[in-house]
């Protein structure tokens, strides 16, 4: 058996620093280990100081970064009034008229009634509401239909379609909603299917 070699690194036993011995029953059991010829003692100072300060940026000129709060600043006041233009509510025209036109005659086995209603206007742009109300119960809901400047009569149809044999009197009414007081118009047709 060979003894325990007590130089195995040399490099490890030439850097160790030794330490006072420790207090009987502690062991600290750290080993500092320096490799290289290490950094002289009055450069030290020198160096830890330069690795502390922290570079300040250059601070841009004061016309540079107005230039800039100005430009953003027009930017978003553009748009701003841009998204206002589109998403601002138009004005309803004026509904001066309403009046509702059933077909002639008596509609036979299966046939489709349209009724047109005639929507008389000031001639503004901008959306009608209106809703049929059938006879029978039965409710469109709410229904637009844009004005174009300058249109004066607006054509919206109901197509019925009544199926099956007897005897019917179709009733259907317009009525235009979006004013203070609704204005509404009624016709009527009669279909006979033997």
């Amino acid at each position: 058996m060979t003894p325990p070699d007590t130089q195995a690194t040399i490099l490890g036993k030439r850097h160790r620093v030794t330490s006072p011995p420790a207090p009987p029953g502690e062991d600290s059991g750290e080993i500092l280990l320096r490799f290289g010829p290490g950094i002289p003692a009055d450069e030290q100072h020198a160096l830890r100081a330069r690795w502390r300060e922290v570079p300040v940026p250059a601070a841009q000129p004061p016309r540079r970064r107005r230039r800039g709060w100005l430009i953003s600043t027009a930017v978003v006041a553009t748009a701003a009034v841009l998204l206002w233009l589109l998403l601002r509510p138009t004005p309803a025209p004026a509904v001066v008229a309403v009046q509702v036109q059933a077909p002639a005659g008596t509609l036979h086995c299966g046939q489709t009634a349209d009724l047109v209603g005639v929507v008389t206007t000031d001639g503004q742009a901008g959306p009608v509401t209106y809703r049929w109300l059938r006879g029978d119960g039965q409710d469109s809901g709410e229904l637009v239909r844009t004005a174009h400047k300058g249109e004066r009569r607006l054509r919206v149809h109901l197509r019925w379609t009544v199926r099956g044999p007897g005897r019917f009197r179709g009733t259907a009414r317009l009525r235009i909603a979006h004013q203070r007081t609704p204005m509404e118009a009624k016709a009527g047709f009669t279909y006979v299917c033997p």
